[in-house]
């Protein structure tokens, strides 16, 4: 999650830090706190069309999205 939300070179650099560090990240980088803020930011999960964040995982909002996408794209 530190990745899609501070970007890869952030999560790479603070990969060994324990969860409380990398949560205390992406809450600063949520908040705008010392940097750029990560605007209009929501999980992959909560997004339109909904998307899971690992490729080897399953989200069941996804795959009904995958039924229903000819609906709203028309194909």
């Amino acid at each position: 999650m530190v990745a899609h939300v501070a970007g890869a070179g952030v999560a790479a650099a603070n990969a060994s830090e324990t969860a409380k560090v990398r949560r205390k990240i992406i809450r600063d980088c949520l908040k705008g706190a010392g940097g750029a803020k990560a605007e209009g930011w929501v999980p992959r999960s909560m997004a339109f069309p909904p998307q899971t964040c690992d490729a080897t995982r399953t989200l069941q909002a996804a795959e009904g999205w995958n039924g229903i996408e000819h609906l709203f794209t028309g194909g």
